[in-house]
């Protein structure tokens, strides 16, 4: 046969094929995956043929078996790859076959899990937003000091008008002296933030002692310099200074005339400078200055405190923003959980009035195509590599029955899943039939 001869054979082959092709496609009521890609093989094939006849006509004919040995080898290799390409899709889809499935129980234990654990967190942050009497030990350290000034009258032996307590004088004469301030501070540093309100007053004690006794006390005044004064803050520190002045003449003049009165010219008195603080269940002094009244010549004494490492019980009774981030906390879980139970009551609800609906629809599928329908008792598995497509009705994986020749395989997945399927070489079609669609 000549070269001319086998063309005409090889022809009538690939139209034979294209019109074998297109009358299966024409007859069929379901649309393939494979079949579009093998109709253009096909067509690329006769147009590749038709060109070459075009050609050959053309040529001498010595030429034309070398051009057919050409051709033939071009669509080989055009045919291993688009062969290739199907695989490389094939394994990629037929991937997501092996999916994990949730039955119904177990999406709504776990529903119900996530709502107790939500609502446990919520209550906790309900607790803490409402717990106003939380009491909380803090620790601090303490300082309160005082410092002095010494103003003279004019006179001709000091040159300064005033003397501080850093210098080295620490005794005086009476009669020089003009004016006594005092300086107060007083610092507090806790262990963490605190909301406080704090009250100070300074007050001058006159006292006059018995002379042979100095714990019996003739004579006792007390006269607020300073009232009380507030201070409110929320923080970590506590701090504050103030400062006071007495004209020493008024107080030592009073002395020595109740002395002379009464003819005590022995006895001792003193006023203290005394800073003090206000606290709920007590009052007490953090610093005082003791200024000797009644003598020729004096010496000034300071008296301060210093707590290091102490603690203290505080009664957290009062709104923050703590209070308010849980109680924001709180709500936020309290909402997602109602939500994610009111989903699951509806889900519970729906599948519990779609059950008999369910288990009919699978039983009349069963009895009205048990010719063409095989169960697999076991469940379907399959470890080919197969093009998966869903289809979203069953009469649709009917038509791919009827053009494939195939029986429809009948899995159970669990209680409120199945699944029907069909399956070529290449390609797997599947229904899936849940209780919750219906």
């Amino acid at each position: 046969m000549d070269s001319k001869s086998k063309k005409d054979v090889k022809k009538f082959e690939f139209e034979d094929k294209g019109k074998n092709i297109t009358k299966k496609k024409t007859n069929s009521k379901f649309e393939f995956g494979e079949a579009p890609k093998k109709k253009k093989i096909v067509n690329d094939v006769i147009e590749k043929e038709k060109k070459k006849d075009d050609i050959e006509k053309a040529k001498p004919d010595n030429t034309k078996d070398e051009f057919d040995d050409k051709t033939r080898v071009k669509l080989e290799k055009k045919e291993d790859k688009l062969i290739e390409k199907t695989k490389v899709i094939s394994k990629n889809e037929s991937s997501n076959f092996y999916r994990r499935y949730f039955g119904f129980e177990a999406r709504v234990a776990i529903m119900m899990l996530v709502v107790l654990v939500l609502f446990g967190i919520a209550c906790f942050f309900s607790l803490e937003a409402i717990n106003f009497g939380k009491n909380e030990i803090v620790s601090y350290d303490e300082v309160g000091k005082v410092n002095y000034n010494v103003c003279l009258k004019p006179n001709d032996t000091y040159k300064q008008s005033c003397i501080d307590d850093k210098e080295s004088v620490n005794e005086y004469v009476s009669d020089m002296i003009d004016t006594i301030s005092a300086s107060f501070y007083y610092n507090v540093e806790f262990s963490t933030d605190i909301e406080y309100e704090l009250y100070y007053h300074v007050a001058a004690v006159t006292k006059i002692y018995d002379v042979n006794d100095q714990s019996r006390i003739l004579y006792q005044s007390n006269e607020n310099i300073i009232d009380k004064t507030s201070i409110k803050n929320n923080s970590r520190y506590i701090k504050f200074n103030d400062s006071v002045a007495i004209r020493y003449s008024d107080y030592n003049d009073f002395v020595s005339n109740y002395l002379n009165e009464y003819s005590l010219q022995s006895s001792s008195a003193v006023v203290d400078l005394i800073l003090y603080l206000d606290e709920p269940t007590e009052t007490r002094a953090v610093a005082t200055l003791s200024i000797p009244l009644g003598a020729k010549t004096f010496g000034i004494t300071k008296s301060s405190i210093t707590n290091t490492n102490k603690s203290v019980e505080i009664v957290n009774d009062t709104w923050n923003e703590y209070n308010t981030l849980c109680a924001f906390l709180a709500t936020v879980l309290i909402v997602i959980s109602l939500s994610i139970l009111f989903k699951t009551t509806r889900l519970v609800l729906k599948v519990t009035g779609n059950k008999n609906k369910y288990q009919a629809k699978i039983q009349e599928i069963l009895r009205e195509y048990d010719r063409i329908i095989v169960i697999a008792r076991d469940g379907y598995e399959t470890n080919v590599e197969r093009n998966v497509i869903k289809v979203d009705s069953f009469e649709k994986l009917l038509a791919a029955h009827e053009t494939l020749k195939k029986p429809i395989i009948f899995s159970k997945v669990n209680d409120v899943k199945c699944e029907f399927i069909v399956e070529d070489n290449k390609t797997l079609y599947k229904y899936v039939l849940k209780e919750a669609d219906l």
